[in-house]
């Protein structure tokens, strides 16, 4: 009869064989101890591997189902009631509230997590020990109540499979989220590290860094929080609590190991490539960070008593100086070299109009060149080169430095070739030999190397192309700005694939879909604000971003791809594993066992 009941509310399977069953099939009859030790020896015989899974249970004998009234239970020992679980379907009978404490103390000591529910006060004691106890809100007692971990109000169970889903779905999207903001941390750690390393220029300033992290970054991570569950989500067997936090090391592993690397490989890649255009080659700006004005990436402003060694022609007065003078724009920095025709006794017009430029004169009657005397640049080179006691006055100076009478002043601006290359046919774009004011020899545009010191390597690619700041070919610094920025438009660019591979932790996306609207406004949002903080010009000095070209968004384009690729690849690996091994001991295979967060 009890069997019959239990079969009627679906409690036991109604295909499924109890020892009643056995007795009688067996020929033991009314001797079910009998019958439940031959049951365990025809089991022995089958050799059936008893505990494979914590969250699996094997059937422990030929015997599928049981039913263990009371005064059975009482009388068992914690490692029989364990051995009970063992079988597929287990139904304990009019227990008293000692003995359903018993049960769910022996099931949390198998690696199980527990729901209770219960409406009595007899119920109380193991609404208490259960990892989730549920009690009745309408025909429940005050005692379950206070007991209970959750009160169903409608007191339908069904709530219960809700209430799971829900918990899980949070939980999922919270380590969806933090695995989406841990993965730009490497690419911005990554060029400290290489400045520590091999002094190479920071290719992401901390200036850029904050951009990423308050503020493109921001609404995609919250937007995740609003991600649907995902279709197996209740297919899943119940966490272990004490493995699987919120952070763990597969987490980290994932976010810094894979995604983490790609990211900043694609940063690295832009920085270089922008850096390459501009005409500094990889192995001129490794190890250059001095003369491109340190950490900081400012116009460096040392030896402020003489010639700095790292400015071959100008430098030593500080920088800091010379930039807070009323009249200086960074824009007007350069030397510039006037007209025959304005004779001796007139400044440059337009660019050369400023008092800043170095000014080469030519005298009209001889053809002799000279520097202009009455520019507020000559006199702050006159105070320099003074101070130092390699050069007793202006004429020594420009006999060993800066030879104005030379055809090649204006394109080479010293005699020796170490600090500038003489133009050659391999550093052309057509194979010619060119002297123009685009030539790597022409270099470094200006007084007091408010570009850096870092002497071009090639040849620029984009000399005519017109910026909102100075164009940045030869010019370190300015080439730098434009190579950071690439680097931080880089990381929004793989943060989209990071984003959309993170919806899901085991499906496709092809399966998951699109439909989260917050996403969607979460990636035009980056996109909008990383090209407000690239192109507009009130934050290029305060952010030290510059207007970069369109095709220079493009190098970390195919590193986004392949995260998206790699992702995809890897979740179809899991899935198609746990498909092929369902239901035995080798369905969490080794990719999911080490990548699966």
């Amino acid at each position: 009869a009890k069997l019959d009941l239990a079969r009627m509310v679906n409690i036991i399977q109604p295909t499924a064989e109890t020892i009643d069953m056995y007795a009688e099939r067996t020929g033991f009859g009314k001797d079910l101890k009998a019958a439940q030790a031959a049951a365990e020896a025809e089991c022995a015989k089958l050799d059936l591997n008893l505990a494979v899974n914590r969250h699996m249970r094997y059937t422990k004998s030929v015997v599928e189902a049981r039913v263990i009234p009371g005064h059975e239970l009482k009388t068992m020992t914690p490692d029989q009631v364990k051995e009970a679980f063992m079988y597929r379907d287990l139904v304990f009978a009019r227990t008293s509230p000692e003995q359903k404490l018993k049960i769910v103390n022996a099931a949390q000591d198998m690696g199980h997590v527990v729901a209770v529910t219960g409406d009595g006060v007899n119920d109380s004691p193991a609404l208490r020990g259960a990892d989730i106890g549920c009690a009745m809100g309408i025909a429940g007692t005050d005692v379950s109540k206070e007991a209970a971990d959750m009160i169903l109000m409608t007191d339908d169970f069904s709530a219960i499979v809700l209430g799971i889903e829900e918990g899980r779905l949070i939980f999922d999207n919270l380590k969806k989220s933090i695995a989406y903001t841990l993965s730009s941390n490497i690419p911005e750690i990554s060029p400290f590290l290489m400045y520590i390393i091999t002094q190479m220029p920071l290719s992401l300033s901390t200036v850029l860094i904050l951009c990423v992290d308050l503020g493109t970054d921001m609404v995609p991570a919250i937007s995740l929080a609003y991600e649907k569950a995902e279709s197996d989500i209740m297919e899943r067997p119940p966490r272990d609590q004490h493995v699987d936090h919120l952070v763990t090391v597969k987490l980290v592993s994932f976010a810094y190991l894979q995604i983490g690397v790609f990211q900043a490989l694609g940063g690295f890649y832009s920085f270089f490539v922008v850096m390459n255009d501009y005409g500094f080659k990889m192995r001129t700006v490794i190890g250059s960070a001095g003369v491109l004005g340190g950490a900081s990436g400012v116009a460096f402003a040392k030896d402020g008593d003489k010639i700095s060694s790292e400015c071959p022609c100008g430098g030593g007065l500080s920088w800091d100086d010379y930039a807070k003078d009323a009249g200086f724009k960074l824009s007007s920095v350069g030397m510039v070299e006037c007209s025959a025709s304005k004779g001796d006794t007139e400044k440059c017009n337009g660019a050369g109009s400023n008092d800043l430029y170095v000014e080469i004169q030519t005298d009209t009657a001889t053809g002799a060149r000279y520097l202009e005397t009455d520019t507020k640049a000559y006199t702050m080179l006159e105070d320099v080169v003074t101070k130092d006691s390699k050069y007793a006055d202006m004429t020594s100076f420009l006999t060993a430095k800066c030879d104005v009478t030379s055809d090649d002043f204006g394109v080479t601006w010293t005699k020796n070739d170490d600090w500038y290359p003489l133009a050659s046919k391999s550093m052309t774009p057509d194979g010619a030999s060119q002297k123009t004011k685009w030539s790597p020899n022409n270099w470094p545009y200006g007084f007091g190397c408010p570009y850096g010191a870092l002497r071009p390597s090639q040849y620029c690619k984009y000399p005519e192309t017109t910026f909102v700041g100075p164009n940045p070919c030869y010019k370190g610094i300015e080439a730098l700005r434009h190579a950071q920025t690439a680097a931080f438009v880089s990381i929004v660019i793989v943060q989209w694939a990071d984003l959309i591979i993170c919806k899901t932790r085991i499906l496709s996306i092809y399966h998951q879909g699109m439909e989260n609207k917050i996403m969607l406004i979460g990636l035009t949002s980056e996109t909008l604000l990383c090209c407000a903080l690239a192109y507009i010009p009130g934050l290029h000095q305060g952010l030290f971003t510059r207007d970069i070209m369109f095709n220079h968004w493009t190098p970390s384009m195919p590193f986004s791809i392949l995260i998206f690729l790699y992702d995809e690849t890897r979740k179809y690996l899991i899935r198609t594993h746990k498909a092929a091994y369902k239901g035995t001991p080798n369905e969490e295979g080794w990719l999911e066992r080490y990548t699966y967060y």
